[in-house]
């Protein structure tokens, strides 16, 4: 079971509970997306990585591409 902290705000005291979370964001693999998309060298980066982005928020309306 989680502890509790208490923290005082002006004459008040409030009890609070910690939590820690975790933002991991990830860099899309250009060119492994170029290659599982058979796609060439003539598009941009920056084109290739939003291509695939816009396929998965179509499959599944988010553009976190998975692992």
């Amino acid at each position: 079971m989680p502890h509790s902290v208490e923290v005082r705000v002006g004459n008040v005291a409030v009890s609070v509970t910690p939590i820690l979370a975790f933002d991991i964001e990830t860099i899309p693999d250009v060119r492994g997306l170029r290659k599982l998309h058979a796609l060439g060298d003539e598009a941009a980066d920056a084109a290739v990585a939003e291509f695939a982005m816009q396929r998965r928020r179509q499959a599944t309306g988010s553009d976190f591409l998975p692992l």
